[in-house]
């Protein structure tokens, strides 16, 4: 191979298990990729279950509205 990019090479797989730097950096990548999509599904699926509950009206006797204090005249 000769010319400006001679230098350059096709890495073998060898070469990522003897240099660490290449091995960590490669395990690195794959962690943080799988980690983001995880989470990135995870913030899809609480938005989804959100937009369904705001959707849905609540059933009987599971949702009670929060008791309006002034409303009622204050004790004794």
């Amino acid at each position: 191979m000769s010319g400006p990019f001679a230098q350059f090479h096709e890495p073998n797989v060898e070469e990522f298990f003897n240099d660490p730097i290449l091995t960590v950096a490669c395990v690195l990548l794959i962690v943080v990729s799988l980690g983001w999509i995880l989470v990135s599904r995870l913030v899809a699926r609480n938005m989804r279950r959100a937009r369904l509950r705001r959707l849905d009206p609540p059933k009987a006797g599971e949702y009670q509205p929060a008791r309006d204090v002034w409303a009622e005249p204050p004790p004794g």
